[in-house]
């Protein structure tokens, strides 16, 4: 009979509690999409915060760090962490001043902080396959999960049905990009891009078509054989045609409530966003010293604008929200961010074009929405930086002694 060594009992340990946590992660990211169809059908009674289970999920994570220890993070990870900080420090004074200082009201605010502890060592103690497989498993649940919410909250809707759940769902996008089995990789693509199709936001149709043609750019300009550039550019195609034929179903079955949305783009700018941005900088601008250096606390911007909308533009709201000091953390983040990608270029990383389509959302989804103050998106966008980062570095020092790696799809 087979006894296990102590190394054994550890491994089991760690993936017995690994799939626990990510089983919490699932459920919250699950119950984060559910209040956004209640939110739109004016449920907002019956919206659940979770605090249970969020406050379950983070005592998971704790005890998981405190066992499995953790890893030492990259000057990206780093400036994450403290931009983090930044705003949980802020909100602690902005919950102050306002009277809503209570532990529920940290619960998603202390999440983004150990989610980011918890993926960079997790990430380096799983095999990469799984890391992908994982994080890809989370996306069609989630997926699945969406549409079972769309088709039943639907039927209660008396208006045209747009949905920011669907931004969730699109984060998962760079990862899938890293799986190397082109067949699995199309279909969860087609999960993806059913989800942002159907959720009729303008921002996410763009931020998805647009990091998919720089991706299959990238891939395709990589190509030095002629047969695999030919038959890469026919897969895309091929692609195209699946997009316009899916967007064309879903016009026709939400009456043509997509095309009308990408026609009136321009006509109601955004949905009133420059009414809206010219509001939040007025609001900035009015500001005094000390709300301006250290902010009016987390989600600010609606109770203190007289159309009661956030900024939709997380500079913005950083600056209100968190004050100069996160901003800089936060410009400080993207300029890392940026550098990460021109040396991932010159080292032909693999990896390059699934994190050129993080970046391209990432900043996309900033600029015209939120990612900072909305929990459920923010985990998702570190999960993203971090395993990519994560799996690069794993992979260069594997081949460190080779001069060329080989790009992802080939």
């Amino acid at each position: 009979m087979h006894i296990l060594t102590i190394h054994e009992k550890m491994k089991a340990i760690h993936s017995i509690w690994s799939l626990l946590i990510f089983f919490f992660i699932y459920k919250y990211l699950d119950n984060q999409l559910l209040n956004h169809f209640l939110l739109e059908v004016g449920m907002e009674d019956e919206m659940k915060a979770g605090n249970v289970m969020l406050f379950t999920l983070e005592i998971l994570l704790f005890a998981y760090l405190l066992v499995f220890g953790k890893k030492n993070m990259d000057k990206i990870q780093v400036s994450m962490l403290s931009l983090l900080f930044g705003i949980l420090i802020t909100s602690f004074g902005g919950a102050t001043q306002s009277g809503n200082l209570t532990f529920p009201f940290f619960f998603p605010i202390v999440l983004p902080i150990i989610i980011l502890f918890f993926i960079n060592t997790w990430s380096y103690k799983v095999r990469d396959k799984y890391i992908i497989l994982t994080i890809s498993a989370l996306c069609i649940l989630l997926s699945v999960r969406y549409f079972y919410y769309y088709n039943f909250i639907s039927l209660s809707l008396t208006h045209d049905f747009i949905n920011n759940g669907s931004y969730i769902i699109l984060l998962f996008l760079p990862i899938v990009l890293c799986i190397e089995n082109n067949i699995i990789k199309n279909i969860i693509l087609s999960f993806i891009g059913a989800v942002v199709l159907s959720s009729a936001k303008r921002l996410g149709i763009i931020s998805l078509g647009l990091s998919l043609l720089v991706y299959f750019s990238m891939l395709q300009f990589s190509k030095k054989n002629l047969k695999q550039f030919l038959l890469y550019t026919f897969i895309f195609s091929i692609a195209v045609f699946i997009a316009l034929y899916m967007y064309e179903k879903i016009n026709v079955m939400s009456d043509n409530l997509l095309s009308d949305r990408m026609n009136s783009l321009f006509e109601d700018q955004g949905s009133g966003r420059d009414e809206v941005y010219s509001i939040t900088f007025n609001m900035i601008v009015d500001s005094d010293f000390l709300s301006l250096l250290f902010g009016h606390g987390w989600n600010s911007v609606v109770r203190y604008s007289r159309i009661n909308l956030s900024a939709h533009n997380d500079f913005l709201e950083i600056l209100f929200d968190f004050g100069v000091i996160v901003l800089f953390f936060y410009l400080y983040f993207y300029v890392l961010a940026i550098k990460k990608f021109f040396r991932m270029k010159r080292q032909y990383s693999r990896y390059i074009g699934p994190y050129a389509t993080l970046l391209i959302i990432f900043f996309l989804l900033s600029m015209g929405s939120h990612i900072i103050i909305y929990p459920s998106v923010l985990i998702i966008s570190i999960m993203d930086f971090v395993i990519i980062t994560n799996l690069d570095k794993k992979h260069l020092s594997l081949n460190e002694n080779r001069n060329i790696s080989i790009p992802v799809g080939y």
